[in-house]
């Protein structure tokens, strides 16, 4: 699954060149897929503003970010 959700950001990346994920040579997939490993990295810790907008649907903002930490690590495959 973390794999799909890797792929899926690596293919929105890409999207924005005129050439078809399924055209790139697999180098070139293979950095856009870093790329997004990276980028969903550095969404693990939650901003201020996320942790204060979702304070309204959830009662303890320490939980919250408990739990965005464990489903970014399980987007990154650091979880199953």
């Amino acid at each position: 699954m973390s794999d799909d959700v890797i792929e899926r950001v690596a293919r929105e990346m890409q999207s924005l060149s005129l050439t078809s994920w399924e055209m790139i040579e697999k180098e070139s997939q293979a950095a856009y897929l870093l790329m997004a490993r990276v980028a969903i990295a550095a969404m693990r810790e939650p901003t201020l503003a996320m942790t204060n907008n979702g304070w309204e649907s959830w009662w303890d903002n320490q939980e919250m970010v408990l739990a965005w930490q464990a489903m970014i690590d399980a987007a990154l495959g650091e979880r199953q």
